[in-house]
C-alpha cells in the first residue's frame, strides 16, 4: 500500500506544470506584456514574423520559431527569450538596444511561475469586430455625380481629388493626350531597319 501511494506523490511533485498564480498575471500586466509589445512585436509581430516568431499569444511563445520555442515555462535558464534578451551568445534582441534589468528580472520571474497569460490581457488585444474594416457588411456605394468621369471608378478618383484641392471643378477626364504620349514614344523608339550589307 505505501509504494502505491508513493508512485502517484512523486507523479505530481516531478510534472513540469507549475499553477498559475496572481503574481505572474500581475507581473505580465506590469512588465512583460509592455516589453513584447514595445520590444518585440516590431518584427515578431502581426505585421512580420521574421525567424517565423510571433509574441502576440502564448501558444506562440512557446511554439517558437525556427529557432525553437522562446519560453519553456517554469525554466527561465533554458528560455530562448531570455537568452536573446540577455545578448549573452550570438542571438541579441532588440537589435542595437538592450532590456534593463529590472524588465529582464521580472520577466526571468514571470517564466519561472509558469508563464501565465492573463486574461485580462489577451482579452484587451482581441479586436472589437465593429472597428475592423474586414468584419464590415458589403454595401455598394453611390457614385459620386461628378461629370466627367468616364467610368464608377473615375468618379471616385476624381472626388477625391476634388476633396483634396487637387482638380478644379468641371475637370474633364480624358486620357486620349496621355496616350498620344505613349504612341509617339514607341514609334521613335521603333528600331530602325537596316539594309543588308552586300558582300564583297
Amino acid at each position: 500500500m505505501r509504494v502505491l501511494f508513493v508512485a502517484p506523490l512523486a507523479f505530481l511533485l516531478a510534472s513540469p506544470a507549475l499553477p498559475q498564480s496572481s503574481e505572474g498575471q500581475s507581473i505580465f500586466a506590469k512588465h512583460v506584456q509592455p516589453l513584447l509589445k514595445q520590444k518585440c512585436e516590431g518584427c515578431h509581430g502581426a505585421a512580420q514574423k521574421i525567424s517565423g516568431l510571433s509574441v502576440e499569444t502564448r501558444e506562440s511563445l512557446l511554439r517558437g520559431g525556427t529557432r525553437g520555442p522562446a519560453v519553456l515555462p517554469g525554466d527561465s535558464a533554458k528560455s530562448l527569450l531570455v537568452s536573446a534578451l540577455e545578448q549573452a551568445g550570438s542571438l541579441k534582441m532588440p537589435p542595437g538596444q538592450k532590456v534593463d534589468d529590472a524588465t529582464l528580472a521580472a520577466l526571468k520571474r514571470w517564466i519561472d511561475l509558469g508563464a501565465d497569460w492573463s486574461s485580462d490581457a489577451a482579452s484587451a488585444r482581441t479586436p472589437n469586430h465593429d472597428d475592423v474594416w474586414a468584419f464590415q457588411p458589403l454595401r455598394q456605394p453611390k457614385v459620386p455625380s461628378e461629370s466627367g468621369a468616364s467610368s464608377p471608378v473615375d468618379a471616385f478618383i476624381l472626388q477625391s481629388q476634388l476633396d483634396r484641392g487637387l482638380r478644379a471643378r468641371g475637370f474633364v477626364l480624358d486620357d486620349r493626350p496621355f496616350t498620344a504620349h505613349v504612341t509617339l514614344a514607341r514609334k521613335i523608339a521603333r528600331p530602325v531597319p537596316r539594309a543588308p550589307i552586300a558582300e564583297r
